[in-house]
């Protein structure tokens, strides 16, 4: 098993507000629309692209 030496302080992060934000879906790739950047994840298969997609939309929509 390989234990990477990683220190969290090393990362950075941004916050987005929901609106700044697109998520899509293209057969088995989902596509994250950033101001700054475009983010590709691809799947092995489509359902698991469906689902995390699916996964994110819940996440930031209002649901109350």
């Amino acid at each position: 098993m390989i234990h990477p030496r990683v220190d969290l302080d090393q990362f950075t992060h941004e916050f987005f507000l929901r609106d700044q934000a697109e998520t899509r879906r293209k057969e088995n790739e989902l596509i994250i629309t950033l101001p700054k950047q475009k983010l590709h994840f691809h799947f092995d298969q489509i359902n698991e692209a469906e689902q995390i997609a699916n996964d994110l939309i819940y996440l930031y929509s209002d649901i109350e």
